[in-house]
């Protein structure tokens, strides 16, 4: 009997020790890892010449200088690796690599400073940055970790990143800066990135609630592939491309007609997924905040087929203006009846940017901020220096709608965009007559003559977007550039343009006018051949979207420049200053002049029946027929359906 209880009692306490080690958590495993001795403790941890490889989860510290070797992580628990005044190159691959872990955890021990570094050549390895995580990567701490990616990108996942604190500064001599296949979120500390191509790239969504990024060289400063979500902390962006790029490109339905977007793997000659050539690259902005150096800032409702919804359909009660619109399937030709709206016939992607809190710089020499959906401001200060040249916007977007917040982005009037008619929140656009050099100083005055914002350009420009809490309605605002009174601005609607400009507009409307709707501002020929019904223009039985209707004067059809030209795949730029349209493909080039009926093609003076116009809506219209026969097409007019067919 007392054998019998004694072989009981050893086997109860043999499970209970199994029990406890199977329970046993990942943080019960403290290990260490010198590497300046290439020394370790800890179980599940050994070296192998050069390298440090962990199997088991654990919580281990990191000391000491290795100047050409690894961590490498293969295990199904978490692994946390604890940096604490190390510094680690790897001449041929990354220096951090979690091949596996079910999380990769980064700890920056507070008040130590930390080195990272690759080789230029990675071999037939499948990590992509110095640090690399094929899991979720969580980084936070309060010391500073430094990264230099010489292969790719600097710190890489492929799942999600979540930064919480401490600060890290990334180099990357390769690609992005941050890389993660998921989601990148921030709630907290402070990321410098300087990068060869993007800042910080998701390719699914971008989150962030507080902390600080400075972004000082890249190409893109923060793109996502689906949507972004800023409500806190301070962002500020240099770029020689666009500041702030949801999508990461458009939807089929704009490829195929012909509106190309921001997504780079098309990316040829200097062009960008066959849109835009890049401009020399310029400079940032102020508004009594401290900035780094070089900153100086200051869902389904489908109508009918076929059906055009009346003037003055509001959305149901109790639903938000933005939800109804992001529900709302327009039929086939239908552009909606607000400013800052969607291409005719598509609809938002979901790729939208909301921002609603924080402060957010951005210094672009492509659009500043470009969504492949919609962009909702609902709090935080937004401050834009966009491109010096037409060919891009300081805001474009399928729908701009403002709620909150402030913005002031200041760009060329050839591409300006502003917030969309019907938006709950006042603003105006701008466009001067003349340009206004980089640090100009631009103040926008009341009738009391109290400033309501003061702000130092980056670049030059003649365009001026604002939307504020401070703008009334049935107010009267004055801006002045330099203390030069330049424009006065009667706010007779929640939402209004001044001044001369116009060019090529946004992806959506290019300011605030009615499209289809109102008819107050349209040209006569506008309003018959809205009352013969919608002229539509094919290539090759494929309708071409344009963003404002095609008309006919002078028995010639004339169309939005950009998408035409974009279409037919051309090159296609724009000159504020002699209001000039210049258009390449294969070695022709045409030229077109608004209000000029002698077109070029090559060196060949071509008269046109009608000029080219700008029309009450801002759109650059062109002929159709004389681009299209000058690209090699032949052109048919089928009267009866108002069709006009390239082949």
């Amino acid at each position: 009997m007392k054998k019998i209880a004694l072989l009981t009692a050893a086997v109860i306490a043999s499970q209970m020790l199994t029990g406890i080690s199977a329970c046993a958590s990942y943080e019960d495993n403290v290990g260490t890892v010198n590497l300046s001795a290439m020394t370790v403790t800890g179980n599940g941890i050994s070296v192998e010449e050069n390298r440090i490889s962990i199997t088991e989860g654990g919580d281990f510290t990191v000391t000491g200088a290795q100047e050409n070797g690894m961590i490498y992580v293969n295990a199904q628990d978490k692994v946390k690796l604890r940096l604490k005044g190390m510094s680690l190159t790897n001449e041929s691959g990354p220096a951090i690599f979690f091949e596996q872990a079910e999380k990769a955890l980064i700890t920056i021990s507070e008040g130590t400073e930390n080195f990272l570094a690759d080789g230029a050549d990675y071999g037939d390895s499948e990590a992509k940055a110095t640090l690399f995580s094929n899991d979720d990567l969580e980084i936070k701490g309060n010391g500073i970790l430094t990264v230099t990616g010489n292969f790719k990108h600097g710190i890489a996942t492929d799942d999600d990143l979540s930064f919480e604190n401490g600060t890290v500064n990334i180099t990357s001599n390769g690609s992005d800066g941050i890389h993660v296949n998921n989601t990148f979120e921030m709630i907290g500390g402070t990321l410098n990135i300087s990068a060869v191509s993007d800042g910080i790239q998701a390719e699914e969504n971008v989150i962030i609630s507080d902390g600080v990024v400075n972004i000082t060289k890249c190409e893109e400063g923060i793109e996502s592939g689906t949507t972004m979500d800023i409500s806190g902390g301070e962002i500020n962006i240099v770029a020689t491309d666009d500041g702030i790029n949801t999508g990461g490109g458009l939807s089929d339905t704009t490829q195929e007609s012909g509106f190309m977007g921001g997504n780079r793997q098309n990316q040829t000659d200097g062009t960008q997924g066959g849109e835009r050539l890049r401009p020399e690259r310029g400079q940032r902005p102020t508004d009594g905040i401290t900035h780094p150096e070089g900153m100086t800032p200051p869902e389904g409702m489908t109508p009918p087929e076929g059906m055009t919804p009346p003037e003055g359909v509001t959305p149901p009660e109790g639903m938000p203006r933005h939800e109804w619109m992001d529900k709302m399937t327009p039929p086939d030709g239908f552009g909606g009846g607000m400013g800052g709206g969607r291409m005719p016939g598509e609809v938002s992607t979901g790729n939208n940017l909301t921002i609603s809190g924080g402060t957010v710089h951005i210094n672009a020499a492509g659009d500043g901020i470009d969504t492949n959906g919609n962009f909702y401001l609902k709090g935080g200060t937004v401050y834009v220096d966009g491109p010096e040249n037409s060919g891009n916007g300081a805001i474009d977007a399928y729908l701009f709608e403002a709620s909150g917040g402030k913005l002031i982005a200041l760009g060329m009037s050839g591409m300006a965009m502003g917030v969309g008619t019907g938006s709950e929140q006042c603003a105006f656009m701008a466009s001067l007559s003349e340009m206004a050099e980089s640090g100009a100083e631009i103040t926008v005055k009341n009738t009391a003559g109290e400033s309501i914002v003061t702000y130092t350009a980056g670049k030059k420009f003649n365009s001026i977007v604002y939307t504020s809490p401070e703008l009334k309605q049935g107010e009267t605002y004055t801006i002045f550039v330099n203390g030069e009174e330049k424009l006065t601005i009667e706010m007779t609607e929640k939402q209004v343009r001044v001044g001369t400009g116009g060019g090529f507009g946004g992806r959506g409307q290019g300011g605030f006018g009615n499209r289809g709707g109102n008819k107050q501002n349209q040209s006569q020929a506008e309003q018959n051949e809205s009352k013969k019904g919608r002229i539509r223009v094919t290539l090759r039985d494929k309708e071409i979207q344009f963003d404002s209707q095609p008309v006919i004067e002078n028995d010639t059809t004339l169309v939005p420049v950009r998408a035409i030209f974009e279409a037919l795949g051309m090159e296609v730029s724009w000159d504020e200053t002699t209001q000039t349209v210049t258009a390449e493909k294969d070695g022709v080039t045409i030229t077109l002049v608004i209000g000029k009926t002698e077109a070029k093609k090559g060196k060949e003076t071509v008269s046109l029946l009608t000029a080219p116009i700008i029309s009450a809506e801002g759109r650059t219209l062109v002929p159709v027929r004389f681009i299209a026969e000058s690209t090699g097409y032949t052109v048919d007019w089928d009267a009866a359906n108002r069709i006009v067919k390239i082949n």
